[in-house]
């Protein structure tokens, strides 16, 4: 019985400075190794608006690593008249996760006051990894 006693103690003490060694190191170069690897790479194509709609959608496909969430921005806006007021709304907006391929897509808002103007989206998968593109719409 004496020599479980000791293996258990033994035990205890092997997993104890396996916590202690945990807290005092942390996991910060784990994160630093994925911060290293994030990228983001966007791709658009110009976009005919098509003729006597009110609105349209296209969209803007992305590449980076699996399973990643997307945050999407843009400087470019539309406006919606609604209950006798007028709303300015971003033509992208919110996220998206890349599917086990790192492969997405995003939906972007165009109507015809966009018509003949150069449009930008970004997209950011970390506060310091974002990629911006430009499209015209004609």
């Amino acid at each position: 019985m004496k020599v479980i006693l000791l293996n258990g103690v033994g035990m205890f003490k092997g997993r104890s400075l396996i916590v202690l060694m945990m807290l005092l190191c942390g996991c910060e170069h784990l994160y630093q190794n994925e911060e290293e690897r994030l990228f983001l790479s966007l791709n658009a194509v110009d976009y005919e608006y098509p003729k006597n709609n009110p609105h349209s959608y296209t969209s803007v496909s992305y590449q980076t690593l699996p399973i990643t969430r997307v945050s999407w921005f843009t400087p470019d806006t539309y406006e919606v008249f609604f209950m006798n007021r007028i709303f300015i709304e971003p033509i992208v907006r919110y996220s998206t996760y890349s599917n086990d391929s790192g492969e997405g897509k995003q939906m972007v808002y165009i109507s015809k006051e966009h018509i003949g103007k150069t449009l930008t989206v970004i997209g950011c998968v970390s506060s310091e990894v974002c990629d911006t593109i430009q499209f015209k719409v004609y």
